[in-house]
């Protein structure tokens, strides 16, 4: 019986992890013009538990996560593993959280589009543009 060493054994393969499941990072600049809100009233609604608190990659440079602000119904079943995002999203708009929905047309990473789909955001207002 032939004996097989480590080098001539077959190596699982090793996948990559994906790109969607990596964080985006936003500076305070995208995160007013995703919300409306100004940088006082972002800072005052962290302070008082109302929004995602900032990301420090440095002592002078603060980020915040851009699902955290800003999310679509994909994102939310794919990435955060929410199975039903409205359900959720009107649980936490029953807590007291401001919380807007606009819909629009979404293609997802094997190229099928998806239309109305929710997306949505701590605001009052809907953002002038919006990357999803």
């Amino acid at each position: 019986m032939a004996r097989t060493t480590d080098a001539t054994r077959k190596q699982p393969e090793q996948t990559a992890t994906p790109a969607e499941h990596a964080c985006i990072f936003i500076k305070l600049g995208e995160v007013k013009l995703l919300t409306t809100f100004s940088t006082s009233e972002i800072y005052r609604r962290i302070a008082a538990g109302t929004f995602p608190a900032q990301v420090m990659l440095g002592p002078k440079s603060a980020v915040w996560i851009k699902t955290e602000i800003l999310v679509d119904t994909l994102t939310a079943r794919s990435e955060l593993s929410i199975l039903h995002p409205a359900a959720r999203v009107q649980e936490l708009k029953d807590q007291g959280h401001k919380i807007q929905k606009h819909t629009l047309t979404l293609t997802d990473d094997q190229g099928q589009k998806h239309h109305g789909v929710a997306l949505y955001y701590l605001s009052t207002h809907l953002p002038a543009e919006v990357d999803a």
